[in-house]
């Protein structure tokens, strides 16, 4: 009989995530894992495997979370481009923190490993696939109430706030000020709004 697991598989992936974040996936070394996780290497490689297929499952766990996130936000708002601003700004305040002046966990793994790695730029695509459709289904949805401009096609304002996003966590890492990083967001979601309707009140 299998002897029962003495760790919480989703703490030893956020610490594990953590680790990622900070060093980069070429630093860190399986010794760092285990001694951030708590655990022995027998023990890290039985429950999660090598040192990349841990990497994509802390990448899939930290993409999901972002995308329930969105979900949840957008769910049931009055709004929906508000809300959808709201979670963007959140996203820019977050970035002035220590935290978020190391980039984006996700964008810096497209950036520096998913070119190389086509198992690493599905679970990418993937999470961008997810984003996208959000966003389109919240801009499609205010476009309906008035609330959006209609001489551009949700589809591509949504990829304009992926875009936002990407860049806002790139500039993020060269210490860019928070009231600079909401100041274009406000720029960008003011830019998809008719010019007579203002920000209707998420309620």
């Amino acid at each position: 009989m299998a002897r029962p697991r003495a760790f919480d598989l989703d703490e030893a992936l956020e610490k594990a995530q953590a680790v990622f974040w900070e060093r980069g996936y070429a630093s860190t070394t399986t010794a760092d894992l285990a001694a951030a996780m708590g655990i022995q290497k027998g023990s890290l490689f039985h429950a999660f495997g090598d040192k990349r297929s841990l990497f994509i499952q802390a990448l899939t766990r930290y993409l999901d979370r972002g995308t329930q996130g969105l979900s949840d936000r957008l769910d049931g708002a009055e709004d929906p481009l508000l809300a959808l601003q709201g979670w963007v700004e959140e996203k820019a305040a977050r970035c002035a923190t220590p935290e978020g002046r190391m980039g984006c966990f996700g964008v810096n793994s497209s950036i520096g490993l998913a070119a190389r790695d086509p198992e690493l730029a599905q679970v990418m695509a993937d999470y961008w696939g997810k984003v996208w459709t959000l966003c389109t289904q919240a801009i499609q949805t205010a476009q309906e109430k008035g609330w959006v401009r209609e001489d551009q096609e949700a589809r591509s304002l949504a990829h304009l706030v992926m875009i936002h996003l990407a860049g806002m966590n790139v500039i993020a890492r060269q210490g860019l000020a928070t009231d600079c990083l909401r100041g274009s967001s406000q720029a960008l979601f003011d830019g998809f709004r008719p010019s007579a309707v203002p920000a209707h009140p998420a309620g």
